[in-house]
């Protein structure tokens, strides 16, 4: 009878080998019942040993499922936003886009004005008081165009 108790025992230590590298998926109802089966027909010294380790090993399985629960609650939940892989937007995003626009635009060609040619010079020769009043008339005039702008876009003068 010995054999099938080492047997059992030997079940139980495989479930929590597994269970510990994969505690997200570890079933704890059949952990709990690999530890009843395996110390249901030890001695109460037997029992104690095995099932304080068997415990101990559960409590890490529990343990670590908890931290994998909380690490994906952390990261869905982070003041950041949810943690995404780098290839999550990849087929929404573009790195680099050309557009071609020549069918867009026109070519541009230099129209030259034809101005009568003038003989003889634009330019005179006036006195300092008659420049003065001609820049007091002009400075007059943009003032007043100015105020014009103003009142137009609502400025405060």
């Amino acid at each position: 009878m010995t054999p099938s108790y080492k047997q059992l025992e030997l079940d139980l230590w495989g479930d929590l080998k597994t269970a510990l590298t994969q505690p997200e998926s570890a079933d704890m109802e059949l952990l709990w019942h690999s530890l009843e089966e395996a110390i249901a027909h030890q001695n109460t010294n037997g029992q104690l040993l095995v099932a304080g380790d068997a415990i101990a090993q559960i409590i890490e399985v529990y343990v670590k499922r908890a931290k994998s629960i909380l690490d994906s609650l952390e990261a869905t939940d982070s003041n950041d936003g949810p943690v995404l892989d780098e290839d999550f937007l990849s087929g929404l995003m573009r790195q680099s886009m050309s557009l071609d626009l020549s069918d867009l635009m026109e070519e541009f060609v230099f129209e030259t004005e034809s101005s009568p040619i003038l003989v003889g010079s634009v330019v005179s020769v006036i006195d300092r008081k008659e420049a003065k009043a001609i820049a007091r008339k002009e400075r007059a005039a943009m003032r007043k165009d100015l105020l014009e702008l103003a009142d137009q876009e609502n400025i405060p003068k």
